[in-house]
């Protein structure tokens, strides 16, 4: 699911800055509020379930160079696919969720690679048939 219309009409709204990164808000009008993060790394930011929005881009040059994304969750894909497009990086899923993975238009690794180094891990939190989700 892409929110590429919406993001056109809507700027970067509820942000909160914390030690080690930020999180998002996109949409905070919407029912369902939607939360992303980017985690800063020693590498660079991760970003975790993006939401894509007006000024993302513009409060990630603040930060550092974004390095990787990471789905949590197999409805959260989001806009993580245009996300990885534009800023040339890929797109990282847990290892066991394949249907997941199978979501995206673009290749998807599996996250044991990727954020194995770095100061998260990543913990299988539920996988069956209906619902495939992780936590960092």
């Amino acid at each position: 699911m892409a929110d590429s219309d919406a993001a056109d009409e809507t700027a970067l709204a509820e942000v909160t800055e914390w030690e080690g990164g930020f999180s998002w808000i996109a949409y905070p009008d919407e029912d369902g509020r939607r939360a992303s993060h980017a985690l800063t790394t020693d590498e660079g930011v991760w970003l975790v379930d993006p939401v894509d929005v007006e000024g993302l881009d513009e409060h990630l040059q603040e930060v550092t160079d974004v390095v990787g994304v990471a789905v949590l969750q197999d409805r959260h894909t989001r806009d993580a696919a245009a996300v990885v497009r534009r800023h040339d990086v890929t797109v990282s899923v847990p290892a066991e969720m394949s249907l997941t993975r199978e979501q995206f238009d673009v290749e998807a690794e599996a996250t044991g690679s990727a954020l194995s180094e770095l100061v998260y891990e990543v913990q299988d939190l539920r996988l069956d048939d209906d619902w495939e989700e992780a936590v960092l």
